[in-house]
């Protein structure tokens, strides 16, 4: 791939860079290392380099200082980020500022590293077979017209001529056969790696979801126990992070879902009234505690029902509550809703979010709705955030057929508005609502209702085990507990089981693979066991794949007692409490 050397290695640790050096010399690398932003800067103007593995914090110029001079002096030259600070934002800007890709120190897996460096190298060698096809057929392109001209001015020996031009442009007909093989078969490289973006996504939320069940579980079970006034509030903090943590987790799934096309709008008949005034309670005591009003007011004109997908609009609504709320200190934050336009297809809704808060300057409206984006830095570090929220909205909106905007003055305050299309309801609307639950004892409340069942949970991770477990037993229940899929089969072979709580991923063998055997088994018996999978994945499809795998339902983790005892509800009758089983 062209005169130089392979890798620069810039790290003011010498061990880091004797580490790496050794390491790609394995693999018949050529690669030394520096220990400076400015030695970097130095040796590139000396000598080429392929790829840069490049420190984040050096002594003198940083090495964000660094990637920026770079690219305006060797733009050629392929950067991986290396970095001990766990930040997102600091990952964003180098990506920004032309990094492939970024690893965090210490380097626990050199495996890994070895691995991120090579899919780099392979793109660069890609990149440039790329270049050299494209090349290639711009020179046929001129070729052909050439030939082209010339049999056009051919007005003698016209046979030898027409066979000498024909001859030629059968052999770039071959030419450009091949170069299309080759690019049909660099498409075909460029799907996989789309596909196995999607399975990183898949396999980083599951790794992500699996420890947050275990930390929101957890905190759950604890503030169900006798703690004092000190103890409940570490533990109703450490449960607000948890859920904080799980909701920046979801919006980055939201956004992975917008983009590739795979987030489906439902349309269903439902109480527009409710939905919104659902939204608006989320918050209300959240205002309270800050001295903020937030208030709710919707035009007579706004029908009642529609047809459109209430959870979307209802999550619009929280995103720019949430927003508003979040950057007002005193004052109110103030939603209306009303009719724009009406045809005999449906209704076009306004809705309007008004905040007494700090307010957007001019220059930064243009960038509000952007993934990632902030007002600025000190914003930042005061209010927090991810700048997800809004581009959210946004997408959502969209999808909506509808539009947003903001106007917004500093220190007066911001207003969102945005404009959706829903479908007109019929004139007797069958609204989606909750199944009943059945009915516990005289004189219960449903949110009490506990169930008298033998259960099996079938789970490998130990903290989701004990929270599984817990919880389980904490609605009445006898619980046997296997790790995998093989123990679970035994065990149903042995015993009959109200309903069983399957992990998806387990050794040995997983939950798809057990549900599957253990229906084979029930063939031709007239016996059915309720199965309901547990899994941390949480990308499109997750829970059509369980059902089509045989499974009667599907709960994703991280979950609550109260989304426990729902999915429960469905299955299993609730009792009183003088039947509970003991466990």
């Amino acid at each position: 791939m062209g005169t130089g050397r392979d890798i620069l290695i810039v790290d003011d640790n010498e061990v880091v860079t004797s580490v790496l050096v050794e390491l790609f010399s394995k693999e018949e690398y050529d690669s030394s290392g520096v220990a400076t932003g400015e030695e970097c800067l130095e040796e590139l103007q000396r000598t080429p380099h392929k790829l840069v593995m490049l420190d984040v914090r050096l002594p003198g110029i940083s090495g964000i200082e660094v990637l920026r001079a770079m690219g305006e002096t060797h733009p050629g030259v392929d950067v991986i980020i290396m970095t001990s600070h766990v930040s997102l934002e600091t990952a964003v800007q180098a990506l920004r500022l032309g990094a492939q890709d970024y690893l965090f120190k210490p380097f626990d897996d050199l495996e890994m590293v070895l691995a991120t460096v090579n899919k780099t190298l392979e793109r660069r060698r890609l990149m440039s077979e790329h270049d050299d096809l494209v090349r290639t057929l711009a020179d046929l392109a001129v070729e052909n017209t050439r030939i082209m001209m010339e049999l056009r001015q051919a007005n003698s020996d016209l046979e030898e001529k027409v066979s000498q031009r024909t001859a030629e442009l059968s052999r770039a007909n071959l030419h450009q056969k091949a170069i299309i093989a080759e690019l049909k078969q660099a498409k075909e490289a460029a799907e996989a790696a789309n596909r196995a973006k999607s399975q990183f996504l898949a396999n980083m939320s599951h790794e992500i979801r699996t420890p947050m069940n275990g930390v929101l579980g957890m905190a759950e079970l604890l503030l169900r126990t006798d703690l004092d006034q000190r103890q409940r509030g570490y533990a109703e903090m450490l449960h607000h992070s948890g859920a904080s943590l799980l909701a920046i987790i979801n919006d980055i799934l939201n956004i992975s879902k917008i983009e590739a096309g795979k987030l489906e709008l439902e349309r269903i008949t439902f109480d527009l009234h409710d939905a919104v005034q659902g939204a608006v309670e989320l918050y209300r005591e959240v205002g309270r505690r800050k001295g903020v009003a937030v208030e709710l007011e919707v035009a007579a004109e706004v029908p009642r029902h529609a047809v459109g997908d209430p959870n979307r609009l209802r999550q619009v609504l929280i995103n720019i509550i949430n927003n508003g709320l979040k950057f007002t200190e005193q004052g109110a934050v103030e939603v209306r809703v009303n009719l724009v336009e009406e045809s005999g297809a449906g209704h076009c809704v306004g809705f309007e979010v008004k905040d007494t808060g700090i307010g957007i300057p001019a220059q930064s409206l243009g960038t509000v709705f952007d993934l990632f984006a902030q007002v600025d830095g000190s914003t930042t570090r005061r209010y927090g955030g991810t700048g997800l929220g809004l581009a959210i909205a946004k997408q959502l909106v969209e999808l909506m057929g509808g539009e947003i905007g903001v106007e917004s003055e500093p220190g007066r305050g911001s207003t969102f508005s945005f404009i959706v299309f829903l479908g007109k309801a019929p004139q007797a609307p069958e609204l989606r609502r909750e199944l009943p639950r059945l009915e516990a004892c005289a004189g219960e409340e449903n949110s009490a209702a506990a169930f008298a069942a033998h259960v099996l949970l079938a789970e490998d991770n130990p903290v989701n085990c004990e929270v599984a477990h817990a919880m389980i037993t904490a609605l009445g229940c006898q619980v046997d507990v296997v790790q995998n899929g093989v123990q679970a089969i035994a065990a149903l072979s042995c015993k009959e089981y109200d309903l069983v709580f399957m992990d998806c991923q387990m050794p040995e063998l997983d939950g798809y693979e057990a549900t599957h055997a253990i229906r084979l088994k029930e063939r031709g018996t007239g016996r059915h066991t309720t199965i309901v999978a547990l899994t941390a994945h949480a990308m499109a499809g997750s829970r059509e794949f369980c059902l089509g795998a045989g499974m009667d339902d599907y709960l994703s983790k991280p979950f609550s007692l109260e989304q426990l005892r729902a999915v429960m509800a469905r299955w299993l009758k609730p009792c009183c409490p003088s039947e509970f089983i003991s466990p």
